[in-house]
């Protein structure tokens, strides 16, 4: 009798747990579900009314540095990894180490023509300017373009998209006076042609880097507000270039051709500072990918509204 008694109580017992394992799954399945275009839209949405802008006189790595932000609004290093990852849909992680971003009055990151600056101290040491003024940014250029290609590989394995460096969108300008230096790449990826325009702060044993993340038609905007950022972004007393004590002081491995080149990105890495500098250029590639499944056009029209911009460029077929 307890034969039949425990066979019968052994397929209850297996029976409840197959419905719980039925039910656990399912569940877990749900999950797994990615989130609606609706329920995305409303997120990212919400993400951008949560940034917190601030003004006024910001201390930067550890008070060596300082930004007026007084024509400039400022975001605190989380409120910059928020509008990176939550809001212009990179990678978790892409503004990691920075300082903050910079961003301009009325700044709307939804539309097309908002763009951002990503701010980083590089502590590497004094850079450096004894042979600016013989650089040869022609050939530069061309080696920087086969770095790029080079590395395509390892961007493709870690979820990115092969990079395409066109040429200078702006050759690069060193200012002997401030020290400062700033120049501009013209990139091309699936998502259409983004602008890597970059502005370099030379200290007494560090730089500041200021990664701008915009798109093409940015430019003309950005090169108007560029004699503001030089004039706001500035390392504090006793830590200005030319306050650089040698005998004492760190000094750098390399020189300007290298800040140009990308060495001061190797804290974060190459993929990581291509992702800063490149891929964070922000929805022209996030959303102009999603923008190609049927399943995310409208999410991609309602994002869209409000832009005075037109749309990205297709993918280019070269």
């Amino acid at each position: 009798m307890w034969g039949l008694w425990g066979t019968f109580i052994r397929s209850i017992i297996l029976a409840f747990v197959a419905a719980l394992t039925l039910t656990l799954s399912s569940g877990a399945l749900a999950q797994q579900q990615p989130p609606s275009p609706d329920d995305r839209e409303a997120a990212i949405r919400r993400a951008a009314g949560e940034l917190k802008l601030q003004s006024g006189v910001i201390k930067l790595a550890n008070g060596k540095a300082e930004v007026n932000a007084e024509h400039l609004s400022y975001l605190s290093p989380a409120d910059a990894e928020k509008l990176l990852v939550q809001v212009w849909g990179n990678p978790r992680g892409t503004g990691r180490n920075s300082l903050g971003a910079l961003v301009p009055r009325g700044f709307d990151p939804l539309t097309d023509e908002s763009w951002a600056i990503i701010v980083y101290y590089s502590d590497d040491g004094h850079v450096s300017d004894d042979a600016a003024a013989k650089i040869d940014y022609a050939e530069l250029l061309s080696e920087m373009k086969e770095q790029i290609r080079d590395a395509n590989p390892e961007r493709v394995r870690n979820g990115g998209n092969e990079l395409d460096l066109i040429g200078w969108a702006r050759p690069p300008y060193y200012d002997q006076a401030s020290h400062k230096l700033h120049w501009a790449k013209h990139i091309r990826s699936i998502g259409g042609d983004s602008l890597n325009y970059n502005v370099r702060v030379l200290g007494r044993e560090g730089v500041l880097e200021l990664n701008f993340i915009a798109a093409m038609t940015s430019l003309p905007e950005i090169e108007k507000a560029i004699p503001v950022v030089l004039t706001d972004v500035n390392f504090t007393d006793g830590n200005r270039y030319d306050q650089y004590q040698a005998g004492s002081d760190k000094l750098a491995e390399y020189g300007i051709a290298a800040l140009i080149a990308g060495v001061a990105l190797k804290k974060v890495g190459l993929f990581g500072g291509i992702l800063v500098a490149i891929l964070a250029a922000k929805k022209f590639i996030i959303i102009g990918a999603i923008a190609l499944f049927a399943a995310f056009g409208g999410f991609f029209k309602r994002l869209r509204r409000g832009s005075r911009l037109p749309p990205p460029n297709p993918p280019s077929s070269t």
